[in-house]
């Protein structure tokens, strides 16, 4: 018996897509300091692509108006209507093949398994928790928390890895949530941190404000996992942890400006943020003006 002719993608390889289709990669976050998550955006022509599978987890979603998608197994051809709202889901080995007849975009954004698995891993046993695909599923939470992180990489070339993070943690839960054979695996938990745990992280944000600041690196002094973390700091806090970091530089970088020693681009960079662009977009949106207004305040 001759062996299956099957194509393995590893999406934390730069434009995977292209050694197939042969067309560039429209937007990538490869050049990021994103953990654990990847996307993508490929414009492409009508296409029938071989039978694949991916080394990670993979949600796509087409961009446009009513868009007919074949999913095509051994001599078996399921055509789905993909509208906005629907999405895609491979997991991880999954084998598919796939054939569409007009141009198209799609978002393509990629977990690795492991990371999905340590999201939740006070309650989780990865061995138990299988998760199951999903073709032309409608979900307009998954496909808003896709737009939103194409926006962000699209806006914020570099990557805001905190925001990438957060958002990884977000889909993570809500695939183990929804997607997962093994239900109920994730506990509610009320009433916030304690005080104790709410002073060791805000002390290693404020610590570490002008640094790279992951969500595993706070939620991994506290013992806890990155889900968790977040949401009780939110019930604690009142804002989430991502929010809280930003207005703590947004803070940083007022005092900066009034000493008056290093020029907005410096000060950018001084309280944290990638780049010039990010900044403004944040001061303004925190402060209500732009950091050239606020000088003259």
């Amino acid at each position: 018996m001759a062996k299956e002719n099957l194509v393995r993608f590893d999406f934390s390889r730069e434009k995977e897509f292209s050694r197939v289709l042969g067309r560039p990669c429209l937007l990538s976050s490869y050049q990021t300091c994103w953990q654990g998550i990847g996307l993508e955006v490929y414009r492409h022509p009508p296409f029938e692509t071989p039978k694949c599978t991916v080394l990670q987890h993979m949600i796509t979603i087409p961009q446009g108006g009513a868009l007919c998608i074949e999913e095509i197994s051994g001599k078996k051809v399921q055509v789905a209507e993909f509208h906005p709202g629907s999405i895609s889901f491979e997991p991880q080995g999954m084998p598919r093949q796939y054939r569409w007849h007009q141009e198209m975009e799609t978002i393509h954004i990629t977990l690795e398994p492991e990371y999905v698995h340590q999201a939740i891993h006070e309650t989780i046993d990865p061995e138990k928790v299988e998760l199951t695909a999903q073709f032309g599923q409608s979900d307009p939470l998954v496909y808003q928390m896709g737009l939103a992180l194409t926006r962000e990489l699209a806006n914020n070339p570099d990557g805001d890895s905190l925001y990438a993070e957060s958002v990884a943690t977000l889909l993570s839960v809500h695939l183990l949530r929804y997607y997962s054979t093994q239900k109920k695996i994730i506990k509610a938990y009320a009433n916030g941190l304690p005080d104790s745990k709410i002073k060791t992280a805000t002390d290693y944000i404020n610590t570490h404000l002008t640094q790279a600041i992951s969500l595993e690196s706070i939620s991994s002094q506290l013992g806890m996992s990155r889900y968790y973390f977040c949401r009780l700091f939110k019930q604690s806090m009142g804002i989430s942890p991502y929010q809280y970091i930003l207005q703590q530089r947004v803070e940083y970088a007022k005092s900066l400006l009034r000493h008056g020693k290093l020029s907005i681009s410096e000060v950018a960079i001084e309280s944290g943020f990638s780049h010039h662009s990010h900044f403004d977009y944040h001061f303004k949106r925190i402060v209500h003006c732009t950091p050239k207004q606020f000088l003259k305040i």
